[in-house]
């Protein structure tokens, strides 16, 4: 008989009589006891075959583990959010199905990402990812159940009131050649307390340009502190601005608390076309008006005390307005005798800047003298021209300044 392969066989029996030679084969009794033992010990074979040894290990429930075992976002100021992210392993064999809620009176203020809810397959991990918005003011805890048996998560987060440019418009539009583009106008905005009706700030705006479709910002203007009270729209604000270029230009207004530096809101070109490409000119560009403000003589050289002069510097003040802005000019000098109609030109001035009607920008006519012994009066003649024009711009004559009037000089 064979072990447990499948193959079976019965053992050959011999039989007990003999059939040597003298010795006749009887018919005595058959020994039919010993097959049926071979078949008993067959059975108890095949039986034991069936029967092999084996052992099943045993799997252990899911359990989660988190880390870390508590959340804290800080000051959020209302309008904005904080995310903080947690890892929730399954720290058992069989799988588990969670599904996270949060509690308590802040709940509203959290966001779960992913949302639940959630399958961890045993032994493995999970990323998530909790989001504090704040929807009030003031501390905000809460709680993040991952399922009934598991781990709780303490979150701390504190809300803050937040501040925001609500809305922007022009206000007083000077635009003397009706061309749309405008040589100043007043921007007002209306900055607002996110979070509260009643809540008061102190604040202060600083307004900056740059020429449209670029980020080239540059400060124009930084206002006085003042108060808004909640969503008011009686606590605008206004700058007037004008002076610039012929050009079209962004504006941004960026709102900081008066007790701090980092802007709080801001408002810009991609948020309100009211900021957005505006084109300002100055009618001096396109429009000047220039005058000769005023004559003097400076240097006056009298050493007889006569009232008869030796020599003397001619000085004048050109001006040019309708905006500030600055042009290339030069001042031709003329005299003539009293009651001469021709006028003689003494000097010109080489070609120099003035801007606006500013005093710093005057000029000089240096050592006016007789050149042939003996004395003499004059009248005297400034013309204003373009550097490089031949039109008279503006003049001053004897006629409006009395210092252009009979002046004597003797050699």
């Amino acid at each position: 008989m064979n072990s447990c392969d499948g193959r079976w066989s019965l053992p050959a029996f011999r039989s007990t009589h003999r059939s040597s030679a003298g010795i006749p084969r009887g018919n005595g009794p058959r020994r039919s006891w010993i097959p049926l033992l071979a078949c008993v010990v067959l059975a108890i074979a095949i039986a034991g075959c069936g029967k092999k040894s084996s052992t099943t290990p045993k799997l252990s429930p899911g359990r989660l583990e988190v880390t870390p075992a508590s959340l804290d976002f800080g000051s959020v100021v209302m309008g904005q959010s904080a995310t903080r992210t947690l890892t929730v392993r399954n720290a058992g064999d069989m799988p588990i199905d969670a599904t996270p809620q949060f509690a308590g009176s802040s709940a509203s203020c959290f966001t779960l990402t992913p949302s639940a809810p959630l399958s961890i397959a045993g032994g493995a991990s999970v990323t998530l990812q909790v989001r504090f918005a704040p929807n009030r003011t003031g501390a905000c805890p809460g709680t993040l159940n991952l399922d009934a048996s598991g781990p709780a998560i303490s979150l701390s987060a504190v809300g803050e009131i937040g501040f925001t440019v609500y809305g922007t418009r022009w206000e007083t539009v000077t635009d003397g050649n009706q061309n749309s583009c405008r040589e100043s106008a007043r921007l007002v905005w209306d900055a607002d307390v996110v979070g509260s009706t009643t809540a008061t700030a102190s604040i202060k705006a600083r307004i900056y340009r740059a020429p449209a479709g670029t980020t080239n910002w540059s400060l124009l203007y930084t206002t006085a502190c003042y108060t808004i009270t909640g969503n008011s729209g009686t606590d605008t604000y206004g700058v007037t601005i004008g002076g610039y270029a012929r050009s079209s230009y962004s504006f941004k207004i960026e709102v900081v608390r008066c007790d701090g530096t980092e802007p709080v809101a801001v408002r810009g070109p991609g948020d309100d076309q009211n900021l957005s490409s505006v084109c300002f000119e100055r009618l001096c560009d396109t429009s000047p008006t220039y005058s000769i403000f005023d004559a003097w003589w400076v240097n006056v050289v009298d050493a007889d005390h006569d009232g008869r002069w030796e020599s003397a510097d001619l000085a004048w003040d050109a001006d040019v307005t309708n905006g500030p802005c600055t042009k290339s000019v030069n001042v031709s000098v003329y005299w003539r005798h009293p009651g001469e109609s021709t006028w003689n030109l003494l000097s010109g001035s080489p070609c120099y800047d003035i801007t606006s009607n500013g005093t710093g920008d005057y000029y000089y006519s240096r050592g006016i003298r007789l050149t042939n012994p003996g004395s003499a009066c004059f009248e005297w003649l400034l013309v204003l021209r373009a550097c490089g024009g031949t039109a008279n711009l503006a003049v001053r004559n004897y006629q409006t300044d009395g210092d252009l009037a009979n002046t004597c000089f003797e050699r």
